[in-house]
């Protein structure tokens, strides 16, 4: 009960787990994992299918989690643009090679672009980083 007050889903703790929405259901499999006191945790995809809002909730604990119990997060997502301003260090799996790199170094857009082989930029929003595809040009086409 600890660990889902912690987490903010301590009401659902009666609850069936095929009951709970998409953004309560992360919260309880990482409530489950945190009883063992791990020192890392192993996440798949934890912010998929989500609304803006719980895809927020999920990764401000994520980073609750680093931060204030030093547990080392090993996140796996597709979307670069939701983790970007979450982690250290990203690693790109691709033809058959694991390549890794800051997020300062991976914050020059070429990397992107030789990565993804499209134009891909980043920009600064309200100072969160967003990647874009497209270039410049194509911004001022729409």
């Amino acid at each position: 009960m600890d660990v889902l007050s912690e987490l903010g889903i301590a009401e659902l703790a009666d609850r069936p787990y095929r009951s709970l929405s998409g953004g309560q259901k992360p919260r309880c499999v990482i409530a489950r994992a945190l009883v063992a006191r791990p020192e890392a945790l192993l996440l798949d995809e934890p912010t998929n299918g989500m609304d803006l809002p719980a895809e927020q909730g999920i990764l401000a604990l994520i980073d609750h989690l680093h931060s204030e119990h030093h547990i080392t997060i090993l996140l796996v997502s597709h979307m670069l643009h939701v983790v970007l301003n979450h982690v250290s260090r990203i690693a790109i799996v691709g033809e058959g090679q694991v390549s890794t790199y800051g997020v300062k170094e991976m914050m020059d857009g070429g990397h992107l672009s030789r990565i993804y082989q499209m134009p891909v930029r980043l920009l600064t929003v309200d100072g969160r980083v967003v990647a874009v595809s497209g270039t410049p040009e194509a911004d001022c086409e729409a």
